[in-house]
């Protein structure tokens, strides 16, 4: 029998005990192979962290956030959110809280890495993370 579990962040289930994290690392590597799911990296990153929020500062979830209304809404291009986020976090600004201060809390999502994942199959993957990123910016609207 397969065991079941659930992200205490993002809420996705954790079949097989394959978490978020490790399923999210697969997707990135699956970008080596697919330059299709490579063109989305922004969108990989940018769901799966703010799904993920616990150890970024506020601030820096608010302007992953903008970036990604950015780029759904307006389909503002890569390098241009590389630029607003260099000039956000150049110099001292820190991205990550300490450890001590990183909390878990669950928010239910529509969409997660659970289901760009898709039980370990690439094929889609990328079509998978537009729509991930459509679904994310729904889920962040007030």
């Amino acid at each position: 029998m397969t065991e079941t579990r659930t992200c205490p962040e993002c809420g996705a289930a954790w079949t097989s005990g394959v978490t978020c994290e490790e399923m999210f690392h697969q997707v990135l590597v699956w970008e080596a192979e697919d330059a299709d799911l490579l063109s989305e990296h922004f969108l990989t990153v940018a769901c799966y962290n703010l799904q993920h929020p616990a150890m970024f500062q506020d601030s820096a979830i608010e302007n992953l956030k903008g970036g990604l209304v950015l780029r759904i809404d307006q389909n503002a291009q890569v390098p241009e959110l590389r630029r607003r986020a260099a000039a956000a976090y150049n110099g001292p600004q820190r991205v990550l809280k300490p450890v001590p201060e990183r909390k878990s809390v669950l928010q239910e999502w529509h969409m997660t890495i659970a289901e760009v994942y898709a039980n370990g199959e690439p094929l889609g993957a990328a079509d998978r993370v537009r729509a991930w990123g459509k679904s994310t910016r729904e889920d962040l609207r007030p």
